[in-house]
C-alpha cells in the first residue's frame, strides 16, 4: 500500500475520532468552562496535532513535516484572531457572558 494513501486513511481516522471525542464526550458541560479545563484541552489538542506532525516527519520527511507545521501555526493563529474579533464585538455591543453561553 502506498504510504500517502496510508497517511490519508490515518488522517481521517484521527479527525473522525477527535471530532467524536470533542463533540460527544467533552462537550457535555452546561454553561461556561473553567480556564484550567480549557487550558488542559488546548494542550491536549496541540499535542495531538504535534504528534500527527511527528508522524508526517517520520513517514514523509522533514520538508512535508515543516509544511504541515507551518500550515498548522497559520490556521491556529487565524482562529485566535477570530476569537479576538468576537470578543471585541461582544464587548462593544455589551453582550453579557451569561447570554453568550445560552443554548437556543
Amino acid at each position: 500500500m502506498d504510504i500517502r494513501l496510508l497517511m490519508w486513511i490515518l488522517f481521517w481516522i484521527v479527525v473522525t475520532t477527535a471530532l467524536f471525542i470533542d463533540l460527544a464526550i467533552l462537550n457535555k458541560h452546561k454553561g461556561n468552562i473553567k480556564t484550567k479545563n480549557a487550558a488542559i484541552l488546548v494542550c491536549i489538542w496541540i499535542s495531538l496535532a504535534l504528534l500527527f506532525g511527528t508522524t508526517i516527519y517520520f513517514t514523509l520527511g522533514r520538508e512535508k513535516a515543516l509544511e504541515y507545521l507551518a500550515g498548522y501555526v497559520v490556521e491556529y493563529s487565524l482562529s485566535i484572531d477570530n476569537m479576538f474579533v468576537f470578543l471585541m464585538i461582544f464587548s462593544y455591543l455589551t453582550v453579557f457572558p451569561k447570554l453568550t453561553s445560552q443554548k437556543f
